[in-house]
C-alpha cells in the first residue's frame, strides 16, 4: 500500500501546483498499487479535463466511478467532461448524491 500512497501524494501535490503531466504520471503509478481504489483514477481525470482532453477524461473518470459509483466529486466532474444528455445525467447523479453542494448549484445556475 505504501508503495501507491506515495505516488499517490505526489500526483496530488502536482495537482495542487497545476503541474498535469507529472500528477497524471504519478497517478498512473499510484494506479498500479492501487488497483481497488478510485483516486488514482480521479486524479488523472482532472488532469485531463484541465488540459482539455476530454475523451481521455471521461474514460478515467468512469474508472474511477466504476471503483466508488457514491462519490459525487467524480459525476460533477464527468460531467464537466461530457456533454449534452450525459453531461446532465452525470450533474443529476452528483446532485443526487450531494443535494447540498453549492458547486452543483453554481453548473446548475451557469447552464440555465
Amino acid at each position: 500500500m505504501l508503495l501507491g500512497n506515495v505516488p499517490l501524494t505526489k500526483a496530488g501535490s502536482a495537482a495542487d501546483a497545476a503541474r498535469w503531466s507529472d500528477s497524471a504520471r504519478e497517478a498512473r503509478k499510484a494506479a498500479r498499487w492501487l488497483p481497488w481504489s478510485a483516486e488514482p483514477w480521479r486524479l488523472i481525470g482532472e488532469a485531463d479535463l484541465a488540459v482539455r482532453d476530454l475523451p481521455a477524461a471521461r474514460a478515467a473518470l468512469r474508472e474511477a466511478i466504476s471503483r466508488d459509483p457514491s462519490n459525487w466529486h467524480l459525476w460533477f466532474d464527468l460531467s464537466a467532461a461530457e456533454h449534452g444528455r450525459e453531461a446532465a445525467r452525470a450533474l443529476a447523479t452528483a446532485s443526487k448524491l450531494n443535494p447540498l453542494s453549492p458547486e452543483i448549484a453554481q453548473t446548475r445556475a451557469l447552464k440555465g
